[in-house]
């Protein structure tokens, strides 16, 4: 799916490896298809704001990172 929608889609299972071994293969895989996500991943788990998601209801979860990844979307456009 294109678009920021797709890319939170990417998001979580990101978030969901960095936070339970944020090391080895998986990591790796992640590097290698999307570098800028991976960096934005670490960011918010390094930050806890990916913790603070589980309190949020959807729309709200994703209304927190929204801008960021639309600028993700336009980033890997140019």
């Amino acid at each position: 799916m294109p678009g920021p929608l797709g890319l939170w889609a990417s998001l979580l299972p990101v978030i969901e490896r960095l936070e339970r071994r944020p090391t080895g293969p998986r990591v790796e895989a992640f590097e290698q298809t999307n570098p800028d996500l991976l960096t934005f991943a670490r960011d918010l788990v390094d930050s806890e704001r990916a913790a603070a998601f589980r309190e949020y209801d959807l729309v709200d979860a994703i209304g927190t990172v929204w801008s960021d990844l639309s600028g993700l979307v336009s980033a890997s456009v140019h």
